[in-house]
């Protein structure tokens, strides 16, 4: 159960804010209705999220793949199997999302793509003193590339510090397990 309670969605102010986040996207969950408790930051939400979804400046295939990496490094599984769709959505074949455990001995990944990996890395897992994958990617990613790889890890981030205080994974629905899921990996560091 959620660590607090959710919204009464009974409230006419409260079902029309839930009304339109649900018009912007396929469905509201239980982020939604815990974020709905203060309106103005479900509205902000949703606009920042339309604008990570369509504004970047980042091919399809990569945004996804800096999304499902960023997501593979919280081992979160509640936010996992919902960012596999968003790979998959991207028209990523199952094997691209299973060797991202792997990524930097595959060759199934562009030079491009492990520079924004590299980047991810050593913000989400190895977090040294001094970083320096946003430099060292300059040959292969553009400045608002690199912006927007940072951008990514920072959205995804804040949906971390929503789900797990919030226990917001334990009022899930039952849902199959992902084909590709984090069950017993290890970190490729």
């Amino acid at each position: 159960m959620a660590s607090i309670p959710f919204v009464n969605e009974t409230d006419a102010e409260t079902a029309a804010l839930l009304k339109w986040a649900a018009g912007r996207r396929e469905a509201v969950g239980a982020m939604h209705r815990q974020m709905a408790h203060i309106p103005p930051l479900l509205e902000a939400f949703e606009l920042y999220s339309t604008m990570i979804r369509s504004k970047l400046p980042l091919d399809r295939e990569l945004w996804g793949l800096v999304i499902l990496r960023t997501v593979q490094t919280s081992n979160v599984p509640y936010q996992w199997r919902r960012c596999v769709q968003i790979g998959r959505r991207t028209g990523m074949d199952d094997a691209k999302i299973i060797e991202l455990w792997n990524w930097q001995n595959s060759d199934l990944y562009s030079e491009r793509q492990k520079a924004a990996f590299a980047i991810v890395d050593e913000h989400c897992l190895h977090r040294p003193a001094r970083r320096v994958a946003a430099e060292a990617a300059l040959g292969l990613l553009t400045a608002p590339e690199i912006v927007a790889v940072c951008t990514l890890m920072g959205w995804f981030a804040l949906t971390f510090a929503f789900i797990e205080p919030l226990r917001l994974s334990e009022d899930d629905p039952d849902e199959p397990p992902e084909l590709v899921a984090l069950d017993d990996q290890k970190f490729n560091t």
